[in-house]
């Protein structure tokens, strides 16, 4: 799904939304697969990847126009092979990313790009790829252990492995980023400002073409 608008300064502006793995098979059609999830965790490509090039030039965005890309879990990781792409850095101009617990460790995102990882104390998931995070001053992490949240949006959350990783979880804890989570996070959020807030947008959503 990506999201578009002019901002008040003339400029388009977009948000490409990424869906986490929709099929656990790894000989299915979709490219949101389990095949997908062992490709870019070992550094090869995927069709989830070219899937989204192809979407965001479908959508018409032009090299220059700020694009950030989200995505949870499976979506997470292939907004960073996303944002880490030679070939996609020559046709788009991608300055943010977000993923929610996603694997992304060994994915080398360059410095030119901002991104914000989030993730549970108690997720097993973002753990998979057996790398951290680099704490670099362009790679933000967010560490939440959602049972210690006094929020009740939160409570009873991340008590087992399916909640700790739910997308509902990682919501709240976004929200917290927004409220002011940590210096870091308040860098981030506000090198990011122009693409939150109120705005007029047109919203396209893209599927593989069988």
């Amino acid at each position: 799904r990506i999201e578009s608008w002019t901002d008040p300064a003339g400029g388009r502006r977009h948000i490409v939304y990424l869906p986490g793995t929709q099929d656990w098979g790894v000989s299915s059609v979709n490219p949101s697969d389990a095949q997908a999830n062992l490709a870019l965790v070992a550094g090869r490509s995927a069709d989830a990847v070219r899937l989204v090039r192809d979407a965001m030039a479908d959508a018409r965005i032009r090299p220059g126009e700020p694009v950030l890309v989200a995505g949870h879990s499976q979506g997470g990781i292939v907004a960073a092979a996303v944002a880490a792409s030679r070939s996609l850095a020559r046709r788009f101009t991608i300055t943010h990313v977000v993923t929610a617990g996603s694997p992304v460790g060994r994915i080398s995102i360059p410095a030119r790009v901002s991104a914000l990882h989030l993730e549970g104390t108690r997720d097993v998931v973002p753990g998979l790829d057996g790398t951290p995070n680099p704490d670099t001053p362009t790679r933000v992490t967010v560490l939440h252990d959602a049972r210690r949240s006094r929020e009740q949006e939160l409570a009873g959350r991340a008590r087992d492995v399916a909640s700790a990783h739910h997308l509902d979880t990682y919501a709240q804890t976004a929200r917290l980023v927004d409220e002011g989570a940590s210096p870091s996070a308040d860098a981030w959020r506000a090198s990011a400002v122009e693409f939150f807030g109120p705005r007029v947008s047109e919203t396209t959503r893209f599927s593989p073409q069988r």
